[in-house]
């Protein structure tokens, strides 16, 4: 799967997922530097991701007690449950290992 960066875009509410067992270090590796943290504070780091069929996904870091670049665990966002699959191929996790949460169902 093809995909590109960006950081013109912002997503709000549009938590579907979370991906576990990812460092900041991967990351930033495969994604390139994060967007930075958000003027509320809440979220502390984001990607924004747009795939090649047009669908986007957002890779953030909300509401954590710890510093950033030790946090493994981030949520998913986008206006596509698609978009969680997607994610976990970037990093080479299996669909099983998905917890995924979007209007109430589990795939």
């Amino acid at each position: 799967m093809k995909f590109d960066t960006i950081n013109n875009i912002a997503y709000t509410g549009s938590y579907l997922g979370t991906i576990s067992g990812v460092s900041y270090k991967e990351l930033t590796d495969r994604l390139g530097p994060s967007s930075g943290p958000s003027m509320d504070g809440k979220v502390k780091a984001q990607w924004m991701i747009k795939f090649e069929d047009g669908n986007v996904a957002d890779i953030y870091a909300w509401k954590i007690d710890l510093p950033v670049k030790a946090n493994k665990t981030w949520n998913i966002g986008g206006r596509s449950s698609i978009v969680v699959p997607y994610v976990f191929q970037i990093f080479g996790k299996k669909r099983e290992a998905i917890e995924f949460i979007f209007t109430n169902q589990q795939i």
